[in-house]
C-alpha cells in the first residue's frame, strides 16, 4: 500500500510516525507539500492512501476528485475511540474554554487529554490501546469538514463569525462543518442561529443571547453552581459566557465546585490572546495577536476601553466588514492608530481624529508605539485579521512583536 502524508507541518510526524510504527513501511509512505513542491497534489490517484493535514481543503478540485482515499487524524480517533468525547468548535475563544475544561477535569483526578487545535496532534497524546476516560478536543473547522463520521457525548457551539472563507471555498460550507457538532448526545451553549436545527433534541443549553440566565454581575450559575465572579482571574464578559458554556458539563459529570473554582481563580490567559507583555516606561503592552477577525479586536477593545492609547491593526481579508468596528475605534479616545500592510490604502482615511501612522513592518510599527503611547497607557496589538503576506501564521506575528517589545 502506497500512503501519501499531505502537508510538512505540525501533523505530520505523528501521523508518520504512527505509521511507521503500527501499519507500514518508510518506502511505502510519501511526505510532501508545496514547500518542496509547488505540483506536490498531481497524480494522486497513484496513492492508495492519502492522510490529509487539516490545513488542505477538501474544496480544491485535486482533492475532490479522491476524496474517497482521503483519511486524517480525527478520523481515525472518531472510529477507534471508546470513552467519552467533549467536542469544542466555534470561530473564536475556544482554546481558552477548552483549556479551562481540560484543568477542570484533570484537577478532579478525572484521566484527561487535551488534543488539537493548538495543543498536540491526537496520535502524539492518545494511546488507543490505554485509551484516557474523557478526550477534551478543540476541533476546528477544517478538520470537522474533512471527517464524515463526527460523534460526541458533549459538544460547545457558541459562535460563528464569517471565517475562513478561503478554505471552505464559501460561508455555507464553514457553517455546515461547524454544524457536524449537533450530532453530540448532548449540547451545550448553542446561539440562537443553531437552535432551529436542533429544537428535537433535548439535551440542550441555549445561551448566548440570553445571558442573563447564567451570569449577573456577581456571579456565573448553573444550577448548584454559583462562581463568585470578582475572584475569576480571566474577567470581561465574553469569558464569563464560555465559562458558563463548561458548567453544564461539569455538573452531568459531578464536578465539585471547589475543583472550578480551583482552575477558574488561578488561571490566566493563554498566550497571544489579550496577553499581558510589559510595563515599559509607566506603558503597558498586550499582546492580542490572535485577533484575526473584527468581533475579537471589539472584545479587546470592550476590555481596555478608555485605557488604549495606541492599538497596531493589520488589513488582509477583504471579506470581513470592519465598519462597527472602526466606529468603535473612532468612538474612543485611543490617539494611534498603526497600520501595518496591507492596511495602508484601504482604511486609512476612515479613522477620524486619529494619530494614523503607516508602517511597513513590525520593527517600525513597535518603534512609532514606543515614541507615540502616552503614559499611564496601553498599546496593544490587535491585528483585526491574519497576515499570511508576512507571516506563518498568529503566533509567529506574536511572539515577534513581544521580542521587539521587550528589546526595541
Amino acid at each position: 500500500m502506497l500512503i501519501w502524508v499531505l502537508w510538512f507541518w505540525i501533523e505530520w510526524k505523528s501521523t508518520y510516525n504512527r505509521l511507521v510504527k503500527n501499519w507500514t513501511k518508510k518506502e511505502n509512505i510519501v511526505i510532501l507539500d508545496e514547500n518542496n513542491n509547488k505540483n506536490y497534489l498531481e497524480n494522486l490517484d497513484e496513492f492508495d492512501l492519502i492522510y490529509k493535514s487539516p490545513w488542505i481543503s477538501i474544496y480544491k478540485p485535486e482533492i475532490k476528485k479522491v476524496l474517497w482515499k482521503i483519511t486524517s487524524q480525527a478520523e481515525y480517533f472518531f472510529n477507534n475511540f471508546k470513552w467519552k468525547i467533549i467536542l469544542i468548535s466555534w470561530s473564536k475563544w475556544k482554546s481558552t474554554t477548552s483549556t479551562l475544561l481540560y484543568k477542570i477535569l484533570k484537577k478532579s483526578w478525572k484521566n484527561v487529554k487535551l488534543v488539537w487545535n493548538i495543543w498536540n496532534p491526537i496520535f502524539d497524546e492518545i494511546d488507543f490501546n490505554n485509551q484516557p476516560d474523557y478526550t477534551v478536543f478543540e476541533i476546528s473547522s477544517y478538520m470537522l469538514d474533512s471527517t464524515p463520521n463526527v460523534i460526541s457525548d458533549y459538544s460547545i457551539l457558541t459562535n460563528i463569525y464569517n471565517v475562513h472563507t478561503n478554505w471552505h471555498f464559501t460561508h455555507e460550507n464553514y457553517k455546515k462543518a461547524k454544524f457536524k457538532l449537533l450530532n453530540s448526545k448532548y449540547i451545550s451553549s448553542v446561539s440562537t442561529e443553531l437552535f432551529w436545527k436542533i429544537n428535537n433534541k433535548k439535551n440542550i443549553v441555549r445561551f448566548w443571547e440570553w445571558t442573563k440566565y447564567f451570569f449577573d454581575k456577581n456571579f456565573i450559575y448553573w444550577k448548584r453552581y454559583q462562581i463568585s465572579i470578582d475572584k475569576i482571574k480571566l474577567w470581561w464578559e465574553h469569558n464569563y459566557k464560555n465559562i458558563a458554556s463548561i458548567l453544564p458539563i461539569l455538573e452531568k459529570e459531578n464536578i465539585q465546585q471547589k475543583h472550578i473554582e480551583d482552575i477558574l481563580f488561578s488561571f490566566w490567559w493563554l498566550e497571544h490572546r489579550q496577553e499581558f507583555i510589559w510595563e515599559i516606561n509607566n506603558v503597558k503592552y498586550y499582546n492580542d495577536s490572535i485577533a484575526t477577525i473584527p468581533e475579537s479586536v471589539i472584545q479587546a477593545l470592550n476590555r481596555f476601553s478608555t485605557d488604549i492609547d495606541t492599538i497596531i491593526l493589520w488589513w488582509q481579508d477583504s471579506w470581513f466588514n470592519y465598519d462597527e468596528l472602526i466606529d468603535k475605534i473612532n468612538n474612543l479616545p485611543l490617539k494611534n492608530v498603526i497600520l501595518l500592510p496591507n492596511s495602508l490604502d484601504n482604511f486609512a482615511n476612515r479613522f477620524i481624529n486619529k494619530n494614523v501612522i503607516k508602517v511597513n513592518n513590525m520593527f517600525q510599527a513597535v518603534k512609532n508605539a514606543k515614541a507615540k503611547t502616552a503614559k499611564w497607557k496601553i498599546c496593544i496589538l490587535s491585528p483585526w485579521a491574519p497576515s499570511y503576506n508576512l507571516f506563518k501564521n498568529f503566533e509567529e506575528r506574536g511572539k515577534l512583536f513581544k521580542k521587539l517589545v521587550l528589546n526595541t
